[in-house]
């Protein structure tokens, strides 16, 4: 009787726990992916990554523009990022690849977005010199040993 009861408890308890491993992140229901003008920069894809975190994303020149801790709030008419910025892109945001001597800029095209089980995969593809090379980035949200949020982005080529 009592094997069958452990059984019955792995049998129960590990795809549970598998579950939970690769559970969806804790994304807010209230506030879906989005594009918007955002503190008045255009072609911005917003992704509420966590509760503790949004992003903003640059469809221009595929990079990632602004993560911040807060809200997306509307002021006269325009929308912009409230709360406390972790990072802000001030440059161009260009994509270069190089031989360690000369650098070459690749072009940028954003191809969009997708959700996959609760979480965001971003498209692009990147020319250079007549050649294609696609890219999906996935961006996602966790903590450091102590509770500092930290954003990691994988990319695929």
């Amino acid at each position: 009787m009592r094997s069958w009861f452990c059984l019955f408890l792995l049998t129960i308890a590990l795809p549970a726990l598998a579950l939970a491993n690769d559970a969806p992140p804790e994304r807010p229901d209230s506030l879906p992916v989005f594009r918007a003008v955002l503190d008045g920069n255009p072609r911005l894809v917003v992704i509420p990554l966590h509760r503790d975190m949004l992003l903003a994303y640059d469809t221009g020149s595929c990079t990632l523009h602004k993560a911040w801790t807060g809200s997306v709030g509307l002021r006269e008419g325009r929308s912009s990022a409230e709360g406390p910025v972790y990072l802000l892109d001030r440059s161009a945001g260009a994509w270069f690849t190089g031989d360690g001597v000369r650098a070459k800029r690749l072009t940028p095209r954003f191809l969009g977005y997708r959700l996959r089980a609760g979480r965001v995969m971003l498209a692009y593809e990147l020319v250079l010199d007549g050649e294609t090379y696609f890219v999906e980035e996935y961006p996602s949200y966790t903590q450091g040993a102590a509770g500092a949020p930290q954003l990691l982005r994988r990319f695929k080529f």
